[in-house]
């Protein structure tokens, strides 16, 4: 039998090393396809988050300016939909009314028949705008393409409050979404307008204190609502001033209790602020701290003028206060 040669030995080493390259090269490919492909979703996924932030700061805006519009005016009334409707498909949509201007007690009382006369619309997003100035249209369910501002699923519901009576907070928030389209992009926005100056405040401090003149003030005050009526479980907010928002507000109550503070989400806030403006002919009160110092109760005397409000500037008609 003939013997191999040396060369015949080292045949396919070359085979061996193209092979281990190729599968190399193979792994790196792969390794580079995967990059592209997640670095390609994290691209989409920034572009769809940008353009949903967009959506979110224009719906802002236009509620800001319905706000404006409606509500701007100092002889302007605010009221949830289920002041007049508890049971209303949508119960949480506020509406502006202007008021009557009555100059009481002199002159004829306005009938309340005339109260309808001065509504002027609800403040929620909508594709027909004629429609919000209909008194009746949180009578009516919200159209099939609306948003969840506020689920009852996820924030949960109450049946009984803790003196026994049946609880009738509704934390629905659902507005109809606008649809918007720039370039090959479809999105969409909807809002809602919550008046929180009608709301209980989580944040009112106890009206015992360690001063004798604030607690003979605090007697002669009108009682401030608390929420611990409605459960026991807010008795545990120790500290009401430290409650800045309804999340600090769930850590207060504790977890257990979360659903006492997101269920009654339409009935209560940890920011509650208002201005002391004139409804009836606009403008804003002054500081009676002067007249109740005062030795005078002659109001030119106590206060420099007769009206115990700012002047209104002539015939801007929106209750401006001039500042003079």
């Amino acid at each position: 039998m003939k013997p191999l040669s040396k060369n015949l030995k080292h045949r396919g080493f070359a085979l061996v090393v193209t092979l281990s390259l190729m599968i190399l090269l193979t792994v790196v490919a792969v390794g580079l396809l995967t990059l592209s492909t997640i670095s390609l979703r994290s691209v989409s996924q920034d572009a769809a988050f940008a353009a949903a932030r967009s959506n979110a700061r224009l719906a802002l805006t236009l509620a800001i300016g319905d706000l404006q519009k409606s509500l701007g005016p100092d002889q302007r009334i605010s009221a949830s939909s289920g002041v007049f409707n508890a049971t209303a498909p949508q119960p949480n949509v506020l509406g502006a009314w202007t008021s009557l201007g009555w100059q009481g007690p002199t002159g004829t009382a306005p009938a309340p028949g005339d109260k309808a006369a001065k509504f002027r619309g609800w403040l929620v997003s909508t594709k027909d705008i004629a429609s919000t100035t209909n008194f009746t249209f949180p009578n009516t369910a919200p159209v099939a393409d609306s948003i969840w501002l506020r689920n009852p699923a996820t924030t949960g519901t109450l049946s009984q409050n803790n003196q026994g009576h049946t609880d009738t907070n509704n934390p629905t928030l659902k507005a109809e979404r606008i649809p918007l389209t720039v370039g090959s992009s479809r999105g969409g926005l909807a809002w809602m307008v919550s008046d929180n100056s009608t709301k209980v405040p989580l944040n009112v401090t106890s009206a015992n204190s360690e001063q004798l003149a604030e607690n003979i003030a605090n007697r002669t005050s009108p009682t401030s609502p608390r929420p611990d009526v409605l459960n026991s479980a807010f008795i545990k907010i120790k500290d009401p001033s430290r409650i800045i928002s309804m999340q600090t507000a769930v850590l207060a109550v504790e977890a257990t209790n979360k659903i006492q503070v997101d269920a009654r989400s339409q009935s209560l806030t940890a920011s509650s602020l208002g201005l002391l403006t004139n409804p009836v002919s606009g403008g804003l009160k002054t500081d009676l701290t002067p007249l109740m110092e005062s030795t005078s109760t002659n109001l030119t005397t106590a206060l420099g003028s007769a009206n115990p409000y700012f002047p209104v500037l002539s015939g801007n008609g929106d209750g401006a206060p001039s500042g003079n």
